[in-house]
């Protein structure tokens, strides 16, 4: 692997957590959004799908998401699984599944700025393995680049790390805020 190659895969490596995160984020449900229902998955035709690959998602308004099944016979299971992915009690209507969003209690959004914390420690704690793992596949290259390349190269992946961190720190303020506000 050749150093160039090390920096692409510590970049993208980083962006994938950093993706993760926002996932994370869109879960933590602070308004009705199609989102909060796409990380559910039903078993269908033999095999885990996710919602939105079995009904239509909208969001009539900032507290309620509507499901439009494709195929009824789903509409039991898609149910079931938002109760317990969600906790939340849908409702059935002879065309949709209606999620209505409860009101947050200030202990709820102090429970959700606390979950949203710990996902940025996580990914902060995977965005500093993909620096190690860069840093010591760099230091393979030792008797191969100068001194100087070499500190170069690790710098460069130092700042990447830091531009990351930073990012989730900033993500995590403005998820934070969103929370927060009522």
């Amino acid at each position: 692997m050749e150093h160039t190659e090390i920096k692409n895969k510590l970049q993208k490596n980083s962006l994938d957590s950093l993706n993760v995160l926002k996932q994370n984020f869109a879960g933590l449900r602070t308004r009705a959004s199609s989102e909060l229902i796409a990380p559910i998955t039903v078993v269908a035709y033999g095999q885990k799908m996710p919602i939105n690959q079995l009904a239509s998602i909208t969001t009539p308004d900032a507290k309620t998401i509507n499901i439009q099944v494709y195929d009824r016979n789903h509409t039991k299971e898609i149910t079931k699984q938002i109760s317990i992915v969600l906790d939340l009690n849908p409702k059935q209507t002879e065309q949709y599944i209606i999620v209505n969003l409860p009101q947050l209690t200030e202990e709820r959004r102090t429970q959700y700025v606390k979950r949203a914390k710990q996902y940025s420690e996580e990914m902060k704690i995977a965005i500093r393995a993909h620096r190690r793992t860069a840093m010591n596949d760099i230091n393979k290259f030792k008797d191969k680049i100068s001194q100087d390349d070499l500190k170069k190269h690790q710098k460069i992946i130092e700042e990447q790390t830091t531009l990351r961190i930073v990012e989730i720190d900033n993500l995590l303020k403005s998820k934070s805020k969103e929370i927060m506000l009522v």
